[in-house]
């Protein structure tokens, strides 16, 4: 979508409608086959966007973009 409806130069970001922390996505990628049974990760410290939250409603509304999957836990269910 922003190849083909987007302006030169512009800047988009893609996000779906859930935010979650690093620990969350990967309690949810966990529940996938392929990483059934991983331990996860130990998160600490403050670095890497904790707690930041991504609004994407400004690149889908300039490209007339969506998400394929409303959440990541959506496409997570896809998998399981």
């Amino acid at each position: 979508a922003a190849l083909l409806r987007g302006s030169a130069g512009g800047v988009y970001l893609a996000a779906d409608d859930r935010p979650l922390t690093r620990e969350q996505i990967c309690t949810e990628a966990c529940r996938a086959p392929r990483f059934a049974g991983r331990k996860l990760p130990t998160f600490t410290g403050s670095e890497g966007g904790v707690g930041k939250v991504i609004d994407s409603s400004s690149t889908r509304a300039a490209i007339g973009w969506q998400p394929k999957y409303k959440t990541f836990g959506a496409f997570i269910d896809t998998l399981v």
